[in-house]
């Protein structure tokens, strides 16, 4: 039979007040109150300079927290508060039920400068180095500290603080040191999108070992290349901390590679093609002792290096580069 009937349209609505779309808050919710998290940023906060300017307002703990559980939500924009505060069945499961609303929330962070900022991120670690004691783990045992900088594009240039990064972009840049075996921030610095990361790095480094536990293990720090620089590896040395940094690659490096014998290269674990080798290095100006440099070079066909300004084609050695492209050899290392 021939049907000339539209199919029906079916409509799929969530307007029962009794569900909610955000059920896995109540496992973060129940973190947060279990850590007595807004407490805690609560007092760290006022310690510094008074926050709360009304007895029924909003605390810096729970604007903070609210924040966050609407970013677990999806959310990335004040805006979108409205979301959660529209989330009637969910509001018993989350850590703060009475989400400000959207231009509250950006009155009250207008109040929040650095130094209270700090103090929450110092309270954030507390209570999470209080819940590592609750469930067992070991505080003696070694930890990685992993300093990285990120990129937030944004619009506007109203925004404050904003900055074109190098790649000619409206950005701000974050600054992090993250406990890598416990997934933790420890320390936090947020910039304009053009500033360098090398500066301020030791004083990240150094905040980041105050908010460790007591008796902790050894300490690794590990950086790119936009951490290689003197002030934080001697600020590491003089803490004890040991220290791996990307190098960047410059005519000294390339010279120490070129000293490693066919015999020094070693076949890389879990990394096919590529080989490594192990060598000293003393930067121009490190007056300390030699550092292990380690370097990792893998076979390239020439197809595989790219055209023009290719990433890839920086990462040969210039005579290799030439003799590859004026057809000379087949293959070259990277």
């Amino acid at each position: 039979m021939h049907r000339t009937a539209a199919a029906p349209r079916v409509h799929i609505s969530a307007d029962d007040d009794r569900l909610t779309g955000f059920a896995g808050l109540l496992l973060s919710g129940e973190l947060i109150r279990r850590t007595r998290l807004v407490a805690r940023i609560d007092r760290a906060v006022e310690g510094v300079r008074t926050f709360k300017q009304r007895h029924r307002g909003r605390s810096a703990g729970e604007l903070l927290v609210a924040l966050a559980e609407t970013m677990m939500a999806g959310g990335n924009h004040l805006a979108h508060l409205d979301v959660l505060r529209q989330d009637t069945a969910g509001a018993p499961l989350r850590a703060v039920a009475n989400t400000p609303p959207p231009t509250t929330a950006g009155q009250l962070l207008r109040r929040l400068g650095v130094p209270q900022l700090r103090a929450a991120v110092a309270a954030t670690t507390q209570a999470g180095n209080a819940l590592d004691a609750e469930l067992g783990l070991d505080a003696a045992a070694a930890v990685t500290l992993d300093i990285d900088a990120t990129t937030t594009e944004v619009y506007g240039r109203q925004k404050q603080g904003v900055a074109f990064n190098y790649e000619g972009r409206f950005s701000y840049k974050s600054q992090l040191v993250t406990w890598a075996e416990r997934y933790r921030i420890l320390a936090v610095e947020l910039s304009s999108g053009n500033t360098a990361a090398k500066p301020s790095a030791p004083r990240l480094l150094d905040e980041a070992l105050g908010r460790l536990p007591r008796g902790h293990g050894e300490v690794s720090v590990r950086g790119d290349s936009d951490y290689f620089c003197h002030d934080l590896m001697q600020r590491c040395r003089k803490r004890r901390v040991r220290f791996a940094v990307s190098v960047p690659r410059n005519q000294a490096m390339w010279r120490a590679s070129y000293a490693i014998s066919e015999t020094g290269w070693w076949s890389a674990l879990d990394m096919p093609g590529a080989e490594i080798a192990e060598t000293t290095y003393r930067p121009a100006g490190w007056t300390h002792e030699p550092l292990r440099l380690l370097i990792r070079r893998r076979l390239l066909e020439v197809a595989e290096l790219g055209s023009g300004r290719a990433r890839r084609r920086r990462t040969v050695p210039l005579l290799q580069l030439q003799l590859a492209l004026n057809g000379s050899v087949s293959q070259v290392y990277g």
